[in-house]
């Protein structure tokens, strides 16, 4: 491993304890997590060892249902700490419009998925 490598993987692996210490304060499970469009549990847990979530929008979806701001896990790979999202009042339209900014990605991951289902024609 490179001397750069290993500091790398650490800051990975720094991500995945961060990950886990939200979700569990959350109390959301990784199967939840996933339901609501972060990356699979087993991607997550691979950060443990040190392998990074390469794709952008893998770390927006994460800090999305981490409800951290944008960039959070670029500031834990950095060094610093996630930035968790404000608490909204409940009915207020700050929440409304959470919801459907939520349901925004939610329908995008989901038509990333159809786009990539195999067609009978495609073959």
């Amino acid at each position: 491993m490179t001397a750069k490598g290993q500091p790398e993987r650490e800051a990975w692996a720094r991500v995945y304890h961060e990950v886990d210490r939200r979700r569990a304060h959350l109390e959301m499970s990784w199967k939840e997590m996933e339901r609501r469009g972060a990356p699979s549990a087993n991607k997550l847990r691979a950060m443990r060892d040190g392998v990074p979530l390469e794709k952008d929008d893998k770390r927006h979806a994460l800090c999305r249902v981490l409800r951290w701001e944008p960039g959070s896990v670029e500031e834990v790979l950095a060094g610093r700490v996630p930035r968790p999202k404000p608490p909204v009042a409940p009915g207020s339209d700050e929440e409304v419009l959470a919801a459907v900014r939520d349901l925004e990605d939610r329908l995008a991951v989901l038509e990333a998925q159809f786009e990539a289902l195999e067609r009978p024609g495609d073959r």
